[in-house]
Parts: structure tokens; C-alpha cells; sequence
């Protein structure tokens, strides 16, 4: 009987670690929320740089040029401080999207970890668009033109539905998480 029991227990050691079940949901709660809030922080960081240079480059602009020289003067360095940004975006958007496709998700986690991945995916193509519709601005309205009309931001609205629908499938089977899905969040 004893004989018996140690082959059942065995057999049940065996089966559960060839069954891939995947991490818990706990420890997946842990690892995407650390990702999501260095991620989120991180493109906090590039817009709060970006927002600072753009005023030192307005404030240097104003006391060397003015007039319509200063208007086109502030128009190219606005277009090349925002194409900066995106591009550092996307290179946040890279790594981030790498961590999260290295990341196991627990299987009944894995389709709304699949659909987060897609929609940050389809956020990250608008991007090279985007920063070659800025650098063929002229003025501030085909800045905002770019930006408004972009892939990237046609996107933003599908990034936080797969993120807060992920976020809600992590709370119904676990702990609450904070996957800071709205921008700015």
C-alpha cells in the first residue's frame, strides 16, 4: 500500500511540473505591475525632460530671434522635441512590450496578456509615422495635425481597454493590481 501511495505521489509531482500550468496568478500580479509602473514611469520621466527642454529652448529662442523668425524658430524646435519624445516612447514601448512577452501569464490570464501585448504592439507601428509627419510640420496646428491623427493615438483607447481588462481578469482571480492603464497614470 505504502508502495502504492509513493508512485500515486509521484505520478502527481511528475504531471504537475510537465503540465505548464504557468505561475501563479499571484507572483504574475507582482511581476506585471513592477513592469507596468517602471514603464509607466519611465515615459513620465521622457515627457517631464521633454516639457523642461522645450521651455529652456523657448525661453533661448526668445531672446535671440523674434517676430515670424521666432514663430517658425519655435514651430521646428517644438517638432523636434516631440519627434524626441516618440522616439523615446517607442523605445520604451520596445522593452516593455519584450519584458511582457517574456513574462508567463497563468492560463486563465494569457488571451488578455495576448491582447495587451497586440494593442501596445499596433501603438508602437503609429509611432515612425508620427515622427515623420513632425518633422514636416510648419506650424503648431500640423503638429497638433500629427499628433491628434496619429496611429499612436488612434491606438491609445485599445491600450487601455486590453490594459484594464487584464487588469480586471488579475482581480477577479487574485489580487487587485495597479497596471496604471490611463495615460499619465
Amino acid at each position: 500500500m505504502r508502495r502504492i501511495a509513493t508512485l500515486l505521489a509521484a505520478g502527481v509531482l511528475i504531471t504537475s511540473a510537465c503540465s505548464g500550468s504557468g505561475p501563479s496568478v499571484d507572483e504574475y500580479a507582482s511581476s506585471i505591475e513592477s513592469l507596468a509602473g517602471a514603464h509607466a514611469d519611465e515615459v513620465i520621466t521622457l515627457a517631464d525632460r521633454n516639457i523642461s527642454e522645450l521651455d529652456v529652448a523657448v525661453a533661448r529662442l526668445q531672446d535671440e530671434v523674434e517676430g515670424d523668425e521666432l514663430a517658425t524658430a519655435a514651430v521646428a524646435e517644438t517638432a523636434r522635441l516631440a519627434s524626441q519624445l516618440f522616439a523615446g516612447i517607442g523605445d520604451a514601448l520596445d522593452r516593455y512590450v519584450q519584458q511582457l512577452d517574456e513574462l508567463d501569464a497563468p492560463p486563465d490570464l494569457e488571451t488578455d496578456h495576448r491582447a495587451y501585448i497586440v494593442a501596445l504592439e499596433g501603438s508602437r507601428s503609429g509611432l515612425a509615422p508620427l515622427i515623420s509627419d513632425l518633422s514636416a510640420a510648419a506650424t503648431f496646428d500640423d503638429i497638433d495635425r500629427a499628433i491628434a491623427s496619429s496611429g499612436f493615438s488612434d491606438a491609445q483607447p485599445r491600450v487601455v481597454a486590453t490594459c484594464t481588462s487584464l487588469e480586471r481578469g488579475i482581480g477577479t482571480l487574485g489580487p487587485t493590481v495597479d497596471l496604471r492603464c490611463e495615460p499619465g497614470g
